[in-house]
């Protein structure tokens, strides 16, 4: 039961793990996103250091996604999920390139195409079925956690009970040894 109880423990922990590291690249991305449109816009080039830190950091969260343990149906949605990302990312430098060579009209060339709102359609997909297994994967190890945690709770109280039922019972064995002799 206690062993049941540490690999549903560690079950969850893993499964926080992926979804912590799934929803760092979704966040970056939007920063990433974000920062591009805002670089257009206005111009200004810290929104285009904060495109370039948020698209640089997504690289991390996608390595650390990789070496988590994970079943074959998430290691190939992951696998699915990194070309996605850089080919996001590419677009969105493309579109970075066309406003600094074209300007505004450059860029909206560029936006047209459709490409990177399919792209970012792609990759909410893939981080939403990556989603929806971990948080099922989740509800279950902790029904299971649950469980055995009940199932040790009642263990140690009947335990418990069973080991004072033993010793009343080896103090009234060791009172009547005692006491018999005596009153001889």
């Amino acid at each position: 039961a206690t062993s049941q109880l540490i690999e549903a423990s560690d079950g969850r922990k893993q499964s926080y793990d992926i979804l912590r590291q799934v929803e760092g690249v979704s966040a970056l991305l939007t920063e990433a996103e974000l920062g591009q449109r805002s670089y257009i816009l206005t111009a200004d080039p810290s929104y285009l250091a904060a495109y370039q830190v948020a698209s640089g950091r997504i690289d991390s969260h996608l390595k650390a996604l990789r070496q988590l343990p994970l079943d074959p149906v998430q290691r190939q949605r992951v696998e699915t999920l990194e070309p996605i990302v850089r080919n996001r990312l590419a677009t969105a430098e493309a579109v970075i390139e066309a406003f600094r060579a074209e300007g505004l009209d450059g860029a909206a060339k560029s936006l047209v195409t459709g490409q990177g709102k399919e792209l970012s359609d792609g990759i909410r997909a893939v981080i939403g079925q990556i989603e929806n297994q971990e948080d099922q994967l989740l509800k279950q190890r902790t029904d299971i956690a649950r469980t055995d945690s009940d199932n040790a709770k009642r263990t140690i109280v009947w335990g418990t009970l069973a080991a004072l039922l033993f010793a009343v019972i080896a103090a009234a064995l060791l009172s009547r040894n005692i006491a018999g002799p005596l009153q001889a």
